[in-house]
């Protein structure tokens, strides 16, 4: 794509995507989140300019959706924007997208519109459905639709904001807050989006940056932590996932010797922690089906 020779935050995220596939629209994030966030509120986004309002609700849409169906869309504040979601849908080009919201609002109510308010928005999925099970039953096609997607039907975000970027008037010194208070943009390891464990078939599928994997769970051996070197000042933290056959390191974006000595909490770890949660508590259905516990270290002695 051709930006303007000048130095400005789009060319340094163009520049950063050269070398880091996808680590731009991760910067983006990380300022547009800065910017809504000014107070524990999020009152920041009222005053976002309307290409940064539809990056915001649509992402927040997907990643919700991706980690925990539209059950937790609905049920989290992100649903607050649901009456916003419809123009910013089709306003980046996510028609599929948009039907299947569509008819999962339908399912919360018949009119198809969604309470802006959280409380009212859990009072309703709490009245319609009783038992959460149901509740996430209900929702469950929708979800395997959605995840299903293809690329063609998954909206390019990056490349709307770079088509919006005279709207977009972010800093270089916001460019680099973000850099800094998130250097871990080159973490070693495969990331990972998304964890199935898929009965039919015995296989846990990973849905990995580097392509998709399926293996059976008799050759899983055992999930454990690991250091690696890392660039940026970041300690290297994985999850490493080891196989009869193969080793698979996990990033989950913490800082410093400890797993929990981590800083505040950002969209981006949100979006690669809820994956390996989901990755623990596959393979703590297949320690104990019975048992919903997950485990920091699981290995198959254990069963």
């Amino acid at each position: 794509m051709e930006l303007e020779e000048m130095d400005s935050w789009h060319r340094r995220l163009a520049e950063l995507a050269a070398t880091e596939p996808g680590a731009d629209f991760g910067l983006l994030w990380l300022m547009l989140h800065a910017r809504v966030f000014v107070d524990d509120r999020g009152s920041g986004y009222r005053r976002l300019p309307s290409a940064g309002k539809t990056i915001w609700v649509v992402n927040c849409f997907i990643g919700e959706v991706h980690n925990g169906g539209f059950h937790q869309f609905f049920s989290n504040s992100a649903g607050d924007h649901a009456a916003e979601l419809p123009a910013a849908l089709t306003e980046v080009g996510a028609l599929s997208m948009l039907a299947l919201f569509r008819r999962a609002a339908r399912i919360l109510s018949k009119d198809g519109v969604v309470p802006v308010d959280r409380v009212q928005r859990n009072d309703k999925l709490d009245s319609i459905f009783p038992d959460e099970d149901d509740c996430y039953a209900a929702f469950h096609d929708l979800d395997a639709e959605f995840y299903a997607l293809p690329p063609a039907d998954q909206p390019d975000l990056m490349r709307y904001a770079y088509d919006h970027r005279e709207q977009l008037d972010f800093t270089l010194a916001e460019y680099e807050r973000a850099l800094e208070s998130e250097p871990h943009l080159a973490f070693p390891g495969d990331r990972l989006a998304r964890v199935h464990h898929d009965k039919r078939t015995d296989e846990i599928q990973l849905e990995l940056a580097s392509g998709h994997r399926s293996i059976p769970t008799r050759e899983l051996r055992s999930l454990s932590i690991a250091k690696l070197p890392a660039s940026r000042g970041t300690s290297g933290l994985v999850y490493r996932l080891q196989t009869s056959t193969d080793t698979i390191d996990l990033p989950f974006f913490a800082r410093g010797d400890s797993v929990r000595n981590t800083p505040s909490w950002s969209f981006l770890r949100i979006k690669q922690t809820y994956p390996l949660l989901a990755l623990r508590d596959a393979l703590a259905e297949i320690r104990n089906p019975n048992s919903m516990q997950t485990f920091e270290i699981w290995s198959r002695s254990q069963q």
